[in-house]
């Protein structure tokens, strides 16, 4: 399993904001980081807790402070430009875009 520092557009279902960030767990403090697993695995680097991608919410400055779920049209998105400006690696891009799909089918039902 491979990880990756979760930065990327904001993955929140409806939101266009294209900027780039660098997320970061709700419950730790806003200096820790979070990364992303290319098998859709969310790790927060200062309490060490790990969820599944899309049981989480993001907020980002267009969000009027909501927190808001992703859905797979948004995240694959999001990955896609990261792919493209080489943040991530095409393997990496492949692995995570499959795991992603196969959590959507859990989580999208």
């Amino acid at each position: 399993m491979t990880e990756i520092l979760f930065k990327s557009a904001c993955p929140a279902a409806g939101c266009d904001d294209e900027d780039t960030y660098y997320w970061y767990h709700a419950d730790c403090p806003s200096w820790s980081d979070e990364y992303l697993s290319d098998q859709a695995i969310i790790r927060c680097s200062y309490c060490g807790k790990k969820w599944e991608f899309f049981n989480s919410k993001f907020q980002c400055s267009s969000s009027n402070n909501e927190y808001k779920r992703s859905n797979l049209k948004r995240i694959l998105f999001a990955l896609a430009c990261l792919e493209d400006k080489n943040d991530i690696s095409e393997d990496f891009y492949h692995k995570i875009k499959k795991a992603m799909k196969q959590q959507w089918e859990i989580y999208s039902k």
